[in-house]
């Protein structure tokens, strides 16, 4: 009996951040299970980010994957498939699926995240809150929520941005999930708030073992537990969410409450999750090329495509085009 053989298919990546990997990328590894795989620049499959572009590369290919880290609506002008933030419903050309979930560097944070009411509880931790950020883009809240905590005892920001410790992300600690495992809790502030746009900041505050103070996704109780963390969204203002703070780093018994409970609504969301993403990928590959693809053509995709690459050398300043015209503000 001959066994069957294995789908050769071209594939190429485009767009991601600098130094990305795409060995260490979830949807690399479910291609190279189940397919013979080879990387070119003219590939019938292209996987396509947010960030810089080689436009030759981009013209080629045959069916387009756009996956987005950043909170971004897809344009299924442009591509064939899209994976995103955003709960959306477009036949089989969307699926949601966040970025922690994509990106391997998050494995094992993603592991401690899941278990972390089994571990053994911490009461005597020497730090407060702890609070990490490389820059200071983004929504005021990732300065106003933290000035007004330290109103009650100091945040200590230990990354790039506002560092008060001399130490840290920043400086000598290279190692997150250590660096916040010696505090009670950990703030984890989007950097934009949408429905939807729940990053890795949850989840590593989570892995650490700490309580996380999230800001952000006005759905984050769709997927996670809100009895595991304070969800600042829920209170009416930020005086009451220190009011809980207060209550819970005075009252060992809460601190122990909020630390029992799973963080996870499902405990099954994130396999069955990586499920449904296996699936979406095989159902786009194991289709013929003529038919997987979806995306329009004509003079008005004609028009958007060339608005999208305007710009696109390859150079991230320069490349304005799918992050400029079509990021969410």
């Amino acid at each position: 009996m001959l066994l069957s053989q294995r789908k050769t298919v071209s594939v190429n990546y485009i767009g991601f951040w600098d130094g990305f990997d795409s060995t260490k990328y979830r949807i690399s590894k479910i291609i190279h299970d189940r397919y013979d795989v080879e990387i070119t620049n003219r590939p019938q499959y292209l996987i396509c980010s947010l960030f810089n572009y080689h436009r030759s590369v981009c013209e080629e290919a045959d069916v387009k994957i756009f996956i987005t880290p950043e909170n971004m609506v897809p344009d299924f002008n442009l591509f064939d498939y899209c994976i995103g933030f955003d709960e959306l419903s477009f036949g089989d050309r969307y699926l949601r699926v966040p970025n922690y979930i994509l990106n391997l560097k998050y494995e094992e944070a993603l592991d401690r995240m899941q278990n972390k009411h089994l571990y053994r509880i911490e009461s005597d931790r020497d730090g407060f809150c702890s609070y990490i950020v490389s820059n200071g883009n983004g929504a005021t809240m990732r300065d106003e929520i933290p000035d007004v905590i330290s109103q009650y005892k100091s945040v200590d920001f230990g990354g790039g941005y506002r560092n008060n410790i001399g130490r840290g992300i920043g400086n000598t600690c290279k190692d997150k999930l250590e660096f916040q495992k010696q505090y009670k809790f950990a703030l984890a502030i989007e950097n934009t708030s949408h429905p939807g746009y729940t990053t890795e900041k949850l989840i590593e505050a989570f892995a650490a073992g700490c309580i996380p103070i999230y800001w952000g996704d006005p759905d984050v109780g769709k997927y996670f537990n809100t009895k595991s963390f304070i969800n600042v969204m829920d209170y009416a203002s930020l005086d009451d969410v220190v009011a809980e703070i207060i209550h819970i780093d005075e009252d060992e018994e809460l601190y122990r409450r909020y630390i029992s409970e799973p963080a996870l609504i499902d405990k099954n969301y994130i396999s069955n999750t990586i499920e449904e993403l296996s699936g979406f990928i095989e159902s786009i590959f194991d289709q013929p090329l003529s038919t997987a693809r979806r995306r329009t053509s004509g003079v008005w995709y004609s028009q958007m495509h060339e608005i999208a690459m305007k710009g696109t050398s390859g150079d991230k300043k320069k490349a304005g085009g799918f992050v400029g015209r079509f990021r969410k503000k």
